[in-house]
């Protein structure tokens, strides 16, 4: 027997902005208009592509909303004829029933979460449409509240069962992104007679996610029998990027399509530009976590109105990296280096900064802050004389001085300071509240310290393959790390060798294993380097406690980017004042 051939789908991977509904609108036209050209049957836009996702407390915004569906409306009118298009937006409750009924003449009966007395108005919503016409209509059952996301807030919670719609003789069920990740709504389009599963998507990315998510498709697929259409938002949101890699899978014969990472575009199932598997993807992760992160920066700046950058070089291997991730981004004309040696600053540092601002090719200058810190504490000593921190508080006094001079800087040019913190020292709190804390966005703030110097080195592999030629100084990648903010000061002064803490902390904030666990796997993987059991486990309980104390810190850090299953935004909502103690 002979299988009927599928309809020509296209999958168009969009960067919406949050509120932009003029701008999401004209790329929606754009993508339908290049469907029409590749004679596409159905075209599949990503979840709230009208809106921008995740609208936050916006879906409370009752003006707003109604826009959105403006917008809808005017899109329906306005999309090519003959084609069938499916659209994802919040949408009111009022005008779900009114197109509910439209199509299936009742309405659909209210479905409250569980025990939950909250008086929810929108659905998160995808709309089948063609000709000017809604054909289905269904809002996402899943509504997740973990994460970064917060749907269970506002939205109402959709059935699990639906009745599927008929397209170019294939019969077609919705869904939208949390909804594949359970069989429950695919298996109930199946059971309803469903071949195919259109799913729209704001599924953001994490390091291994893409994989994941393709070998959850294959296997609902396979279990399932359905062809799932999965398309994804692509693009920087706040502190989330969104990297696309939209796909259709079939339950036999696996991935049919598969659309680059952090690309915007329409592909086409069955044209001979489209790719059918990984190889369109970065095959190292340290390739995808660098696009990743130009694209959050780049999407983040032009956002809010901003185009270039300030970063403070130092010489390290931190600023080093932040600053030609932001040359990838912004190009070099639109990213700004300023070195400010202090009174324990070495001459190599200063020379290592001045390496690397020649080899990026961005304007680089020197504001020596050594008269300035004798100044302050002119000042401040007889007021000091005594203290217990004096020491420490004597040391911060150079990273907020730097922190002034960027600031007024950026006031003054209508720039933004890069935060060029990473994520092991904003965990232990190993850095100066209104010093090196401060920064209107932190390209670092979900990179661990070992994956700087990966990434370090991978961007040098590539400008040798490329050019011939080194970006980031080798000078910066293997001396010692310090923050030169007292005489011979070295990192592991206060923290345990990089390799060993960021285990203990991607086991602690990712993870979630006790103190027990945590020893167990850094023995496991021969990372106690030579300590002995009693100093380990003493180590790593000082460390997430350094973590817990930590916390009142991080709160006053600017936003950053998330690259890690489990980051520092949103994701990790923690106490600041609490007693708990680690035990082994």
């Amino acid at each position: 027997m002979t299988k009927k051939p599928l309809p020509r789908i296209a999958v168009a991977q969009l960067h919406s902005i949050v509120g932009d509904l003029d701008g999401n609108l004209k790329k929606m036209m754009t993508a339908a208009r290049t469907a029409v050209k590749d004679n596409v049957d159905i075209l599949v836009f990503p979840e709230q592509v009208i809106s921008g996702y995740s609208i936050e407390d916006l879906a409370g915004d009752r003006s707003f909303i109604a826009s959105v569906e403006a917008t809808f409306t005017k899109f329906m009118e306005k999309a090519p004829q003959g084609m069938t298009i499916l659209v994802g937006l919040p949408m009111s409750a009022g005008t779900f029933q009114t197109i509910h009924a439209q199509i299936y003449g009742r309405k659909q009966a209210h479905h409250r979460l569980p025990l939950d007395a909250t008086d929810r108005h929108i659905h998160n919503t995808v709309v089948l449409i063609k000709d000017g016409k809604p054909l289905a209509i269904k809002s996402k059952t899943l509504l997740p509240n973990y994460g970064v996301y917060d749907d269970a807030r506002w939205m109402i919670q959709g059935p699990v069962t639906q009745k599927p719609v008929r397209v170019k003789g294939r019969k077609v069920a919705l869904a939208v992104c949390e909804d594949v990740w359970t069989d429950d709504v695919a298996v109930a389009a199946a059971d309803a007679g469903a071949e195919i599963l259109l799913v729209a998507n704001a599924s953001p990315y994490h390091v291994g996610k893409p994989i994941q998510r393709m070998e959850m498709l294959t296997g609902l697929a396979q279990r399932t029998g359905l062809t799932i259409v999965y398309t994804n938002m692509v693009g920087g949101q706040d502190e989330v990027i969104y990297d696309g890699g939209s796909m259709i899978v079939a339950p036999d014969e696996g991935t049919l399509l598969v659309a680059p990472l952090f690309k915007e575009g329409v592909w086409t199932l069955g044209s001979p530009t489209t790719p059918t598997n990984v190889t369109s993807w970065a095959a190292d992760d340290n390739e995808q976590i660098w696009e990743a992160l130009t694209t959050g920066l780049r999407d983040y700046l032009h956002g809010t109105g901003f185009t270039s950058v300030i970063v403070g070089l130092s010489g390290g291997i931190d600023c080093a990296v932040a600053a030609t991730i932001a040359v990838d981004a912004l190009g070099p004309d639109n990213v700004w280096g300023v070195g400010m040696p202090g009174p324990y600053s070495s001459q190599g540092s200063v020379d290592d900064a001045h390496e690397l601002a020649s080899n990026l090719g961005i304007p680089f200058n020197l504001i020596p802050i050594t008269e300035t810190v004798a100044a302050e504490h002119s000042i401040i000593d007889s007021f000091t004389e005594g203290a217990p921190n004096l020491g420490i508080a004597s040391e911060n006094v150079q990273a907020r001085l730097r922190s002034l001079h960027i600031q007024t800087l950026c006031n003054a040019f209508n720039m933004i300071m890069l935060n060029t913190g990473n994520k092991s020292e904003a965990a232990v709190g190993y850095f100066t509240l209104g010093g090196d804390s401060s920064g209107g966005f932190a390209i670092l703030k979900d990179v661990y310290k070992t994956r700087v110097y990966e990434l370090a080195e991978w961007r040098n592999l590539k400008a040798r393959m490329e050019t011939d030629s080194v970006l980031i100084p080798l000078n910066s990648i293997r001396k010692f790390p310090s923050a030169e903010l007292a005489e011979g000061q070295a990192d592991t002064d206060s923290l345990l060798p990089y390799p060993i803490l960021d285990e203990v902390l991607r086991q602690y904030l990712e993870l979630q294993s006790s103190p027990g666990e945590i020893v167990a796997a850094l023995m496991e993987q021969h990372l106690a380097g030579g300590m002995l059991k009693k100093d380990l486990d003493a180590a790593v309980l000082r460390t997430m406690r350094m973590v817990d104390r930590a916390e009142f810190k991080r709160r006053q850090c600017p936003i950053g980017l998330k690259i890690t299953s489990r980051s520092f935004t949103k994701e990790r909502r923690m106490p600041i004042m609490s007693r708990r103690q680690h035990r082994m």
